[in-house]
């Protein structure tokens, strides 16, 4: 029988040796959660909660911000609708007044030079009114850009016309002058099929036609010039729009392989503070141990 003083004359069992203190706490540092020490007292996280890091790479949006995006061109949309309402407007009162012109001029002219150079001017002015209202239509530039140069040419053209009508319609006017003074009869006035009621009529609507033209070739000049500057500068926000986009696009790329290897690197840096904080809980219990029993 072991009496208490045979327990107290036994002798001192020896420490345990360093190889199996470190195995044992190797054993606990992986069975156990991450340890830290605060002022001597050990905290441990609470399960399912893992330690939340200062992030150096924030999370990036799918979408450009606006702020991100040039504001040097914009373009106001609905001053481009009216221009373009405005425009093709223009088109079809210009081919109306080319078909007027035509009918007007049909056995008005006795010149035959005089007469094939109107036809050709009025008609390539149609077809230029026509191209003009397709390249609207279409927001091409280069249709704008034949339709505009023919209309500079067609302002010429019409002053031109213009001198030459009034100077073909010289001579009528004047015979319609001698009948109104009474020094032409009205049996001489028939015999030459002489009509001054039309032939006044018809030079009043010449000239509101030539007047017409004159204002609509130039209005729809302006316009088309402005036009088709307002539709490259569309193409060149859209340019920038696109370009923005793909830089944020390379942007969040990078963002997402550096938020990876920021990732990573935490890792790294939990484990090395799990591990120093293992060998200092060895350190402690490896001089416990060793400390002498009282």
């Amino acid at each position: 029988m072991i009496t208490s003083n045979s327990k107290d004359n036994a002798p001192p069992m020896p420490p345990p040796s360093q190889n199996y203190v470190e195995q044992v706490m190797a054993r606990k540092v992986d069975t156990l959660p991450p340890r830290t020490y605060l002022n001597g007292q050990m905290i441990t996280p609470r399960s399912g909660q893992g330690r939340k890091h200062m992030r150096i790479f924030y999370h990036l949006d799918e979408v450009c911000p606006d702020k991100y995006y040039p504001k040097l061109h914009e373009v106001d949309h609905g001053r481009f609708r009216a221009i373009r309402r405005a425009l093709q407007v223009l088109c079809l009162i210009q081919v109306v007044a080319s078909v007027v012109i035509m009918i007007l001029l049909e056995d008005r002219l006795h010149d035959y030079v005089y007469e094939l150079f109107t036809s050709g001017a009025v008609l390539l002015c149609g077809f230029a009114a026509i191209v003009g209202f397709l390249g609207v239509c279409f927001k091409n530039r280069a249709l704008l850009l034949f339709f505009y140069i023919n209309q500079l040419w067609s302002l010429s053209n019409v002053c031109t016309f213009f001198v030459m009508y009034m100077e073909s319609n010289s001579s009528t006017r004047e015979a319609c002058g001698l009948l109104d003074r009474g020094d032409l009869s009205a049996e001489q006035a028939e015999q030459i099929a002489l009509n001054c009621v039309e032939v006044e009529r018809s030079h009043r609507q010449m000239l509101a036609v030539m007047v017409v033209l004159l204002i609509q070739m130039w209005v729809s000049s302006f316009l088309t010039k402005t036009l088709s500057e307002m539709i490259q500068d569309l193409r060149n926000d859209e340019d920038d729009r696109s370009l923005v986009d793909f830089a944020w696009q390379q942007r969040r790329d990078l963002w997402k392989e550096l938020r990876r290897f920021e990732d990573v690197v935490q890792r790294q840096f939990e484990e090395l503070r799990s591990s120093l904080v293992s060998r200092q809980g060895v350190k402690q219990l490896t001089h416990t141990n060793s400390m002498p029993a009282h």
